[in-house]
């Protein structure tokens, strides 16, 4: 029971920590889906996995870790982001009167 305990909170820590760092980031920015939101969130997700590796947790080829994390990140904007609304380029514009 005990080990199971400490493999749970090991998982949250070692997917935890940066899944929030980048969460609140994407909080901020507020990405859509869009050629440069889609390509913020790859690139992001692919450095911050190839960061975690190389000085928190190395283990993985560097290559291999920016990677997977590239490449989950690109799958999960792809499918999770908002589209952008319509029009929405004019916000803050004569237009939007």
């Amino acid at each position: 029971m005990a080990g199971a305990l400490l493999a749970a909170l090991n998982a949250l820590v070692f997917y935890g920590v940066p899944a929030l760092l980048l969460a609140l980031l994407y909080s901020v920015v507020q990405p859509t889906k869009t050629g440069l939101g889609v390509l913020l969130i790859t690139l992001l997700g692919a450095l911050t996995a190839l960061f975690w590796n190389m000085f928190v947790f190395p283990g993985l080829k560097d290559w291999v870790s920016a990677l997977l994390g590239g490449g989950t990140s690109l799958f999960m904007a792809l499918w999770a982001l908002p589209e952008q609304s319509p029009n929405s380029h004019l916000k803050g514009t004569m237009s939007d009167k």
